[in-house]
């Protein structure tokens, strides 16, 4: 299970769905008459949707430096395309700016496992801010590669 899953998502989940069951309305009414768990299953697959719009998955090096770079605090959007996500500008001068010592790490981490992949995820509260980096090498545990201060 990915290091920003909790049993808070899934207690949450559950909460939903027992509170969505009482609610007295007639669209809850309709829900408690739908077969099987498929409500508890949309509420999960809903969760599921959030999370996923939470984070970018990278499978190379460029595709990792080409969404990283949005990160920048500097960077400037090309006309027509519109860019509200932001590092702090110590966390970018120091970790996650190119030719860092991160960046080096990062780059042979993509030579030395084959089929590696890499999430960027950002924060539940604020989406474009960057919050973790965690690297799923093939065959291996994964690995959290660096975390906003």
């Amino acid at each position: 299970m990915p290091a920003h899953i909790g049993i808070g998502g899934n207690l949450k989940t559950g909460v939903k769905f027992v509170v969505a069951s009482l609610a007295p309305t007639a669209r809850m009414r309709h829900a408690r008459q739908m077969v099987g768990n498929r409500m508890l299953q949309r509420l999960q697959e809903q969760a599921q949707m959030k999370k996923h719009d939470r984070e970018t998955e990278c499978t190379s090096y460029g595709g990792f430096r080409y969404y990283l770079d949005h990160f920048d605090p500097n960077y400037v959007a090309k006309p027509g395309e519109q860019n509200a996500r932001y590092s702090e500008q110590s966390e970018w001068d120091l970790y996650l700016a190119q030719g860092t010592a991160f960046d080096i790490t990062c780059r042979r981490y993509f030579e030395i496992f084959r089929g590696m992949k890499m999430v960027l995820i950002t924060h539940k509260s604020d989406t474009n801010k960057l919050k973790r980096i965690e690297a799923y090498p093939a065959g291996e545990k994964m690995r959290v590669l660096w975390t906003s201060a």
